[in-house]
């Protein structure tokens, strides 16, 4: 007699493993979650569908801007802002008193200033003005805004202080309710420059705030800058501490004379062509050098930048006028290209004489493009 046996049928997906981001169908992964692969263990890329142009590169699923550029597709310009307080409408400045402050923080030069008062800077950082608190009788605090920048990540906030007077309490700088800044009491009569690093937001309250009890409570600021890099992209040599930080090799000295443009300086030694190496191994593309520099003679020489690839030729970038006032500090920009092996110089080009040397002060390096 004949007896009917069912086909048992093997299961298809028996030795199929699709691990925790697919299910198995007939044999075959289906792949949830974004993943791919025969096994599902391929995740999506996350910039597939990311345009950053040519001012970035996608990571994550995020466009990470190059130098100079921010929006989410790196295609805006990144705006420098800078406060120099010597014009009656600073265009460039992002600086504000604060909405129903009684102190205010006002643009002052030292001809304009209280007299008889020993407090205050002797002189402005650059130019004629400055802007400053000026102390009273009793407790004051004065409150600046930084207005509400378009876009957002990593800023630097290069600020030039001084807190001249007993009368000083703080100078903070805060971001939000964070304190990313805070200097208390009084710092002597010179100009001492800060980095200030802030990660901006959109909506987000950015304050300088300079606090003091008595008359002799003035503060004041200058030259004030906000510049979209990180400060790891920018260096900022006084000379009011150790400039080892600034140079690879130093070969001038540290002084200080009545006459400084700015607290110590550096001054030619007794040596011939003496160089300044700035360390630039944070540095690529587009930058921007200034300092200032005086002359103590008419035939004191000249001071000489240069740029240099490793085992290539030295290129002169810019060089001193030999028709430039003497007994003067003198400003200058200079714009330089810097490839991964370049090194940036700046060399006397004479020997040392008695009075005749040359001086560098207040050096600063952006990794952007000169304004």
């Amino acid at each position: 007699m004949y007896q009917y046996v069912p086909t048992i049928l093997a299961d298809p997906c028996a030795n199929v493993d699709c691990g925790d981001n697919g299910v198995c169908d007939g044999g075959v992964c289906v792949c949830t979650g974004g993943y791919t692969g025969d096994m599902c263990d391929t995740p999506s890329d996350p910039c597939a569908n990311v345009d950053c142009g040519d001012n970035g590169d996608c990571d994550g699923g995020s466009c990470v801007c190059s130098v100079g550029f921010i929006g989410d597709r790196c295609n805006k310009p990144a705006r420098i802002f800078i406060c120099t307080f010597e014009n009656r409408v600073d265009l460039d400045c992002m600086l504000s008193n604060a909405p129903g402050s009684s102190n205010l923080w006002e643009v002052q030069s030292v001809s304009n200033r209280r007299t008889g008062i020993q407090t205050g800077p002797s002189k402005a950082f650059t130019g004629d003005q400055f802007m400053s608190i000026e102390g009273q009788d009793g407790f004051i605090r004065s409150t600046l805004m930084l207005d509400d920048i378009t876009g957002s990540g990593k800023y630097c906030l290069v600020l030039n202080y001084n807190m001249n007077g007993r009368g000083i309490v703080s100078l903070k700088v805060r971001e939000g309710t964070r304190l990313v800044f805070h200097k208390r009491g009084h710092q002597g009569n010179s100009w001492i420059t800060a980095k200030i690093s802030l990660t901006l937001k959109p909506g987000q309250q950015k304050t300088i705030e300079g606090t003091s009890k008595g008359k002799r409570g003035n503060i004041a600021i200058d030259d004030v800058e906000l510049f979209p890099v990180s400060c790891r992209k920018i260096l900022t040599c006084s000379f009011e501490k150790n400039s080892q930080k600034c140079f690879r090799k130093a070969d001038w000295k540290r002084e200080s004379k009545s006459y400084a443009h700015d607290g110590y300086f550096l001054i030619q030694p007794r040596s011939i062509s003496p160089t300044l190496d700035i360390d630039t191994d944070k540095f690529s593309g587009q930058s921007c050098l200034s300092f200032f520099y005086r002359k103590e003679r008419a035939n004191t020489g000249s001071l000489k930048v240069f740029t240099k690839a490793q085992g290539g030729n030295k290129e002169k970038r810019w060089e001193s006028s030999t028709s430039d006032s003497v007994r003067e500090w003198i400003p200058v920009v200079i714009p330089i290209l810097i490839d991964n092996d370049h090194q940036v110089t700046i060399e006397a080009s004479v020997s040392y004489q008695k009075r005749r040397q040359l001086s560098i002060d207040s050096l600063l390096m952006v990794n952007l493009p000169c304004p």
